[in-house]
C-alpha cells in the first residue's frame, strides 16, 4: 500500500445478517491495528489483523465491523413507513391558511416610510431658510 491515509466501506449479506465493515487508515511511524466489532467476531481478530498486517508496512489502520440481522431492518423500514405515513395524515389535517395579499396602501411599513419620507421632504425645504437664519446671527452677534 502506497498512500498511508484512505477510507474505505463495503457490506454484503447472506439473507439473514448484514455485514458493515469501514476501514480509516491514516499516517503513523509504525504499524497499529484496531478493530471495533461485535462480541460475535472476537475470535477472528488475530486473523482479521495478520491478513490487514500483510497490505501494510506501517499506518494506523481503524477498522469497524457492524452487523444487523436483517429481519430487524425490515422491522425498522415498517416502523418508518408507519411514522411516515401518521406525519402525512397529520399534514393533511392541518387547516388551511388564510391567506391576505398586502398592496402598497394597506401595508403598514409602507405607508409609514411614505409619511416619514414627506417628513424629510419638509425638513429638506425648510433647512436652507433655518441655515441662513443662523448664519445672520452668527455675524449680528460678531
Amino acid at each position: 500500500m502506497r498512500s498511508m491515509t484512505g477510507y474505505g466501506r463495503g457490506e454484503g449479506d447472506n439473507g439473514a445478517l448484514k455485514i458493515v465493515v469501514e476501514v480509516k487508515a491514516v499516517n503513523h511511524r509504525y504499524s497499529e491495528i484496531t478493530i471495533k466489532q461485535p462480541r460475535m467476531f472476537l475470535a477472528l481478530e488475530d486473523k482479521m489483523k495478520k491478513v490487514i498486517g500483510e497490505y501494510i508496512e506501517r499506518g494506523k489502520v481503524d477498522v469497524f465491523v457492524r452487523t444487523q440481522e436483517l429481519a430487524d431492518a425490515e422491522k425498522e423500514l415498517a416502523d418508518a413507513r408507519i411514522q411516515l405515513q401518521d406525519a402525512r395524515q397529520t399534514i393533511d389535517d392541518l387547516e388551511k391558511p388564510d391567506v391576505y395579499a398586502l398592496t402598497r396602501n394597506t401595508n403598514l411599513g409602507y405607508v409609514v416610510f411614505e409619511s416619514d419620507s414627506d417628513i424629510v421632504a419638509g425638513v429638506a425645504k425648510i433647512f436652507p431658510v433655518f441655515f441662513l437664519a443662523v448664519a445672520a446671527l452668527v455675524f449680528s452677534i460678531v
